[in-house]
């Protein structure tokens, strides 16, 4: 598996993705990776390249997003905007029919919500911040949540997207709850695991429970 190339789908800086690829010939079956961070700019999508590489791994093409956080460019709708595009924007080495969208955190809720926007196979959303109000509350992303609120951006808990979700929470997380996934899942509009003793970055360690669960879900849902 290798980097090959990091691509402009827009003409702001940060609409940006890289591409993984694994070997062989494509086009692959592939995964539009969001990261988290509280829709922050400090946060990029460095985050995932453990995650990317492990995919590739795995035989899929990963299109690991970059996109207008909060403090650049970012106010709402503007990251959402941004992934959709991204996810309409893949370069010819990904099959558009086997595609599945993948996002931790702020970019869970990221990638729920462009699933309703996008044509895609299925979506995991990991430890995803699927309820705004309810994240809020709880004081999750401390301002970030204000700000998204502020402007009017939708909580995946009030549009969950059909086809395939899989939701992966810990009940150790203290970045954001695990009661906001439960929330979610008594929707009965994903399948939902919860993990004892899972904390919030595990999702991003490929060795982890968390981490072998989903790169698993997302080679059997492309397979």
């Amino acid at each position: 598996m290798t980097l090959a190339s990091t691509i402009h789908y827009g003409p702001h800086a940060e609409q940006v993705a890289d591409l993984w690829l694994p070997g062989g010939a494509g086009p692959h079956p592939g995964v539009v990776l969001v990261h988290g961070g509280c829709w922050r700019a400090h946060y990029r999508r460095d985050l995932e390249e453990h995650v990317a590489a492990d995919l590739a791994a795995r035989g899929l093409a990963v299109w690991n997003v970059e996109y207008r956080r909060l403090d650049c460019g970012g106010e709402w709708p503007a990251p959402l905007d941004d992934v959709v595009a991204a996810a309409l924007a893949l370069p010819p080495e990904i099959d558009p029919a086997r595609v599945a969208l993948a996002g931790h955190s702020a970019g869970g809720h990221l990638a729920l919500l462009a699933a309703n926007r996008v044509r895609v196979r299925g979506v995991l959303a990991q430890a995803p911040v699927c309820d705004l109000p309810l994240a809020l509350q709880l004081g999750a992303c401390s301002g970030a949540v204000e700000r998204l609120l502020e402007h009017g951006a939708p909580s995946p808990i009030d549009e969950p997207p059909g086809g395939d979700v899989l939701l992966v929470h810990g009940d150790a997380d203290r970045h954001v709850s695990v009661e906001l996934s439960r929330a979610y899942a008594r929707g009965g509009h994903a399948i939902y695991v919860e993990l004892v003793g899972c904390g919030h970055m595990e999702h991003l360690d490929p060795a982890s429970e968390a981490g072998r669960l989903a790169g698993n879900w997302l080679q059997r849902l492309l397979a």
